[in-house]
């Protein structure tokens, strides 16, 4: 058995998994899973394609075989270029726009080379005029300027990480990283393609490429708020009870919560629209980010409340990460949109209520128990503070 016949049945049982599963993401995901599928697709003919023509005798005979061989070659010769644009569309998919619009410089250029390529490499097909190749009995030979094809192809996916790169600060930060490393690794693909030819390395490339992308996505989106980078509900109850059972993987009982929750949220977002709220979430989360541990896990509790587990903590260490905290919202307040922490500009003031607690193992609280301990802890202070707003309303009322 030939290794390119195991390369693409692999690459295609590969395709056709993820093209399942990302079907059945597609309707509860946005424009991101859509373009993802028309790249799967895409990739699965040419696999498709690249196998017949491979499968050929090159003998020139009338064979079912050496017609489909004919039929496989025209399509990934004519369709290739088309997986450079599928893939740009699908990256323009994570900048911060309402989907993809196609009409960038960049994404004109892939996509009128894609075009060009079609009409050239179909005129060379049906009236044998040699632009790329020439086909005799069943035998293809490269002329001079499918060298420079192959270049412009292979040069694409550089293009393309160019323009990620250029337009990084778009990309949400939770998928930044493997959306600029993307085209990169398809681009090493095709270098592997030019070394060895005889191999479809490029598609399978692709392929490793896409499944790496999309186990990233999908283990962030289970794992992690896509507005703030936090960690969600879901990975702070998991690390919470973990912490309570004793569990070995954090090895340690010594920990505590702290629950901050912004105050006056519902006028920010009335005041100023969605859109400032959530830059209020941003700011809030850099500078939790900025005030505690690398160890300690931060989440998104829930709306405008956050939660913050630290590990191998004391009482001494837990108060001078919450003060640390309020100093840092302070100076953020104090600097306005200039401030270190700040990602936006912002016209409102962070305001917050903080509850924190050491977990007592004589307590022997669940989790949710222990949680509720530490936001009766934060609500009293949000207590103080609705109680303190009210009467500096009234004295100047007075």
């Amino acid at each position: 058995m030939q290794a390119w016949f195991v390369l693409n049945v692999y690459a295609a049982l590969l395709i056709s998994m993820l093209m399942f599963f990302n079907y059945r993401r597609e309707s509860r995901r946005s424009i991101q899973a859509h373009a993802f599928g028309q790249l799967l697709l895409m990739l699965l003919i040419l696999v498709v394609m690249d196998s017949l023509s491979r499968n050929g005798s090159g003998a020139g005979t009338d064979s079912t075989a050496d017609e489909l061989a004919v039929v496989g070659t025209y399509i990934v010769m004519a369709f290739h270029p088309f997986i450079y644009y599928f893939s740009l569309k699908y990256v323009n998919c994570w900048f911060d726009e309402e989907g993809f619009t196609g009409t960038d410089p960049v994404s004109l250029f892939v996509g009128g080379w894609a075009v060009v390529n079609f009409i050239f490499v179909t005129v060379n097909q049906l009236f044998d005029v040699p632009f790329f190749f020439n086909y005799d009995d069943g035998v293809y030979t490269q002329c001079t300027s499918y060298s420079i094809r192959g270049a412009v192809n292979l040069a694409l996916y550089l293009v393309i990480d160019f323009y990620v790169v250029y337009n990084r600060k778009r990309i949400n930060q939770l998928y930044r990283k493997v959306i600029i490393a993307f085209p990169l690794i398809c681009f090493g693909s095709g270098i592997g393609q030019v070394m060895f030819s005889d191999i479809p390395v490029l598609y399978s490339g692709i392929v490793f490429a896409c499944l790496a992308l999309y186990i990233y996505v999908q283990n962030r989106d289970i794992n992690e708020d896509y507005l703030t980078g936090a960690v969600n509900r879901r990975r702070i109850d998991y690390v919470l009870n973990m912490n309570i059972n004793g569990s070995r993987e954090f090895d340690d009982r010594n920990f505590g919560a702290v629950m901050i929750d912004i105050d006056f949220f519902k006028s920010i977002n009335d005041t100023w629209g969605h859109q400032v709220g959530d830059a209020a979430l941003q700011d809030l989360t850099t500078i939790l980010f900025d005030c505690f541990r690398k160890e300690d896990i931060i989440g998104r509790y829930g709306g405008d409340e956050f939660l913050v587990i630290m590990h191998n903590t004391n009482q001494d260490g837990m108060e001078q990460a919450v003060l640390r905290l309020k100093e840092s919202v302070d100076h953020f307040n104090t600097n306005g949109h200039d401030g270190i922490h700040s990602l936006h500009k912002r016209d409102y003031k962070l305001n917050i209520s903080v509850g924190a607690a050491l977990y007592d193992e004589a307590e022997k609280l669940t989790a949710s128990q222990f949680i509720k301990k530490v936001d009766a802890l934060m609500y009293e202070e949000k207590q103080r503070h609705h109680i303190e707003k009210t009467d500096a309303i009234d004295v100047d009322c007075t």
